[in-house]
């Protein structure tokens, strides 16, 4: 009898520690800490932790003495959006012929992570450019826009990220009424054909030829 409860009882301890890791797994997971800093457990990965520092700018990765793997999200305490002035569009009545360049002064105190120009015709769908800082002035964001044809009206705004851990975004719409301009017809050169550019020359002269000898 008792040879057959240490059997039961064998077994069930067996059974509870090939048991162990799947508990372990399937448990709650709770904050960790990391020194004096909790690491928040993030969905995606059970062996993957969210923590915040201020003032730093960086993302890696953290292997513990563990073993675990940490996601370590440098957080930032800029809060404060870029902000995005002087939008303007060159030429300022662009025919078809033209290439427009849209332009804008961007700054944050974290600097600028990326600018965007987002722009329809014909209030169609909206699409989106990235634009490029200047060499000569690094506060300043430009783009070249082509192929409108003319009576195409053009609405356009602009975005901007920082480059701070908070990705805080600014945004320039003109109130919420978009900045536009409308396509104008391009003005048809002027081939001066030389011949006719003889003959009325030949018939200004005779005029005024004849018309001094009546004078006379």
């Amino acid at each position: 009898m008792k040879t057959k409860n240490t059997r039961i009882t064998s077994f069930f301890l067996l059974l509870i520690l090939l048991l162990i890791p799947f508990i372990v797994n399937t448990s709650p997971r709770k904050n960790t800490v990391l020194g004096n800093t909790s690491l928040v457990p993030l969905d995606v990965d059970e062996d993957s932790y969210l923590i915040g520092f201020p003032d730093l700018r960086s993302e890696k990765n953290l292997e513990s003495n563990d073993g675990l793997n940490y996601y370590i999200l440098f957080l930032s305490s800029d809060f404060i959006a870029p902000v995005i002035t002087d939008v303007n569009h060159n030429p300022l009545d662009p025919t078809e012929s033209d290439v427009i360049t849209i332009g804008a002064n961007v700054t944050d105190a974290s600097g600028i992570y990326n600018v965007t120009l987002h722009y329809c015709v014909n209030r169609g769908l909206w699409m989106n450019i990235e634009m490029i800082v200047s060499f000569a002035f690094p506060e300043i964001f430009m783009v070249d826009i082509i192929a409108f044809a003319a009576g195409d009206l053009i609405q356009y705004y602009i975005t901007a990220y920082d480059a701070s851990g908070n990705w805080n975004e600014g945004i320039n719409d003109n109130g919420g009424l978009f900045y536009s301009f409308t396509i104008l017809p391009a003005v048809p050169e002027f081939n001066a054909n030389p011949i006719l550019m003889i003959i009325t020359t030949l018939g200004s002269v005779s005029l005024v030829y004849l018309a001094t000898k009546k004078v006379k």
